[in-house]
């Protein structure tokens, strides 16, 4: 005859429905709120902030249908920024001083190099 028929286990005693069903339904909780965190820091340490002053010298990424075939430069022209609108919002202008008539966003935007 087993054990554990005649004396019960340390786990068999101390077993508590209540406790045990919280427990179960925590646990993967708490293990996918980890894996989120872990997922959002790694993604915010790679992403890299752009910040631009004004009189930076810029190109802006090409409209798709400015380009006309895929060799095309995804990047164009070199322009001013003449303004700082919000955190990441500015205001172009050409080299000849003519105003771009929209706002471009810091993501479409890179440093020209000359």
């Amino acid at each position: 005859m087993p054990v554990e028929t005649a004396e019960p286990t340390l786990q068999v005693m101390y077993f508590s429905l209540s406790s045990s069903n919280e427990e179960m339904r925590d646990d993967p909780r708490i293990k996918s709120e980890s894996v989120k965190r872990r997922i959002e820091m790694k993604h915010q340490s790679k992403v890299l902030s752009r910040k631009f002053k004004e009189s930076n010298i810029v190109m802006r990424k090409s409209q798709i249908n400015a380009m006309d075939n895929k060799f095309a430069s995804k990047w164009s022209g070199s322009y001013y920024i003449t303004e700082v609108i919000r955190n990441e919002a500015y205001q172009l202008e050409t080299q000849d001083g003519c105003s771009i008539p929209r706002t471009w966003n810091a993501s479409s935007l890179k440093f020209y190099f000359s």
